[in-house]
């Protein structure tokens, strides 16, 4: 039997997993990575860390696959925006300069001051950030002259894998667009950032297309993982696109939630410029010839984790206290008893920010079921809001919904009730994985294209639909949610409608 192979390189672990056919696990592995953070705002990892947790996971997988069975092409789901510098040998020069790092912020302001922010976003399709690889690659120009001096090449997750898996490097357009040195419109590495990093053309990997076949497993490699010398490595993509192939979600209309630390929403817009305008984080897909854009509410994890302590400091065990959350969820009536909950001045708290939640409208009749209702309901009310702000550039109809959320009883039906869209929860953990399988079966020759791959793939889901009957409810709930945001909250809700719908 075929076997096709998803390398999840991530920024905590690496998975690995070999599906047949009609998308069933056969074998899995999973390697940890750690950070290191030498000064406050420092965030790195040891690339070398990185390959051995590769090496490791693989080699579980193949320990493990059936003799009968054979693994036919391989493909890689990887995290954005973490930078490798190289030496020619291809040896790191330095640490990899995690997504999460955030030490280059003069040299971001220089960008700033020299292109403009507005101007790097309507390139890149990315905010300016500090914390991406054109700044970590300013920085590492000033700060780190002879170690610069010494890289032929920069590289980021996914390719460096790549490289060490077959000796050559490829570079697919999801990851290169989450470089800010791409250029969105014209498909290509930007001439004018290359040149506010300090980089030449060469020292960046030459661009494919996600499911194109970079190179063949080395010996050298396969002594390292124990895959077949001249498997085929496919070109992959960020780990976001790889989940939204893994569920399914292919087509405009159709957006992935998923339910992490983060809330993260990522649609197939109608085009490049409409995103941009809705204020997206706007990438090439792993679709060829489509855009994503991205929004994400940030802080969710965390406050959960910050609810449970409270409200259930007795209650010991994750998963304990995750379902004492969600039974007290349970027994609260749709709107709470009128508690509101706003998760942030304006719902979009990312990275290391403080968040600054709020509860509104709270009494002492109120029970810890009606304030973890009204936390489910708040975080569902913001992002109705956000889609709101979206219904021009990508009218979403639908949610594939992944993640820890996804798994409570009652939280995928309050945001299918409060959006009035429906849900489907997807059941394999591992989408992203499951989508660089897909894209190692267009690789092969398996597939035509990737929809036809995540067709066939693509996991089972559970479908979740609004109740009509809680329209009302919601709708008066999600008018007072505005007001408590404020102006400009309530003519976005108006402007989509009056309900957000």
């Amino acid at each position: 039997m075929q076997l096709l192979l998803g390398l999840d390189v991530g920024t905590s672990a690496v998975k690995c997993l070999a599906f047949n056919l009609r998308g069933e696990v056969v074998a899995s592995a999973r390697s940890a990575l750690q950070l290191s953070t030498p000064r406050a705002g420092w965030v790195e990892q040891d690339p070398e860390q990185i390959w051995t947790a590769v090496a490791e996971a693989c080699r579980a997988v193949t320990s493990r696959v059936p003799r009968m069975h054979k693994i036919v092409a391989l493909s890689l789901s990887a995290q954005g925006g973490t930078t490798i510098p190289l030496a020619p040998d291809g040896t790191p020069t330095h640490m990899a300069f995690s997504w999460m790092d955030e030490r280059a912020d003069t040299e971001s302001a220089v960008v700033a001051a020299t292109l403009g922010a507005d101007a790097l976003y309507q390139t890149t399709g990315w905010p300016l950030s500090a914390g991406l690889p054109l700044n970590h690659i300013a920085w590492f120009r000033t700060h780190r002259e002879s170690d610069f001096k010494r890289t032929q090449r920069f590289c980021f997750v996914n390719d460096f894998v790549t490289s060490r898996l077959c000796g050559a490097y490829g570079m697919d357009p999801s990851n290169a667009s989450i470089t800010q040195l791409y250029n969105l419109a014209e498909g290509g590495w930007d001439a004018q950032l290359l040149d506010l990093a300090g980089v030449e053309p060469e020292q960046l990997s030459p661009l494919g297309e996600s499911g194109q076949v970079t190179g063949q497993v080395t010996a050298w490699a396969s002594q390292q993982t124990g895959l077949p010398v001249g498997l085929p490595v496919v070109l992959g993509a960020h780990d976001q696109y790889c989940a939204a192939v893994g569920t399914g979600t292919t087509q405009i209309g159709q957006a992935l939630l998923s339910c992490g630390t983060a809330w993260v929403v990522l649609t197939i817009p109608h085009g490049r410029a409409g995103a941009l305008q809705a204020g997206m984080s706007v990438t090439r897909h792993a679709i060829p010839g489509h855009f994503g854009g991205i929004v994400s509410l940030g802080g969710v994890g965390a406050i959960v984790d910050w609810l449970i302590s409270l409200l259930w400091p007795h209650v010991t065990g994750q998963a304990a206290r995750y379902q004492a959350l969600n039974q007290a969820v349970l027994a609260a009536p749709p709107g709470s008893h009128g508690v509101l909950f706003r998760p942030h001045p304006r719902g979009r708290a990312v990275g290391n920010e403080t968040l600054d939640l709020s509860f509104g409208s709270v009494a002492l009749r109120h029970t810890r079921g009606d304030l973890s209702r009204a936390m489910m309901e708040g975080v569902a009310f913001e992002l109705r809001r956000m889609l709101s702000e979206l219904d021009e550039a990508a009218d979403v109809t639908a949610f594939k919904m992944i993640g820890g959320g996804s798994r409570s009883q009652i939280w995928p039906h309050i945001v299918a009730d409060i959006t009035g869209r429906p849900i489907e929860l997807v059941s394999i953990s591992e989408s992203a994985s499951l989508g660089a399988a897909v894209l190692a079966g267009v690789g092969a020759g398996l597939f035509t294209t990737c929809q036809a791959g995540a067709a066939s793939l693509a996991s089972r889901s559970q479908p979740v639909r609004p109740d009509p009957n809680l329209a009302e409810v919601y709708d008066g709930q999600y008018a007072r949610y505005c007001e408590a945001s404020g102006p400009d909250a309530c003519a976005a809700a108006d402007a989509a409608g009056g309900d957000g719908r």
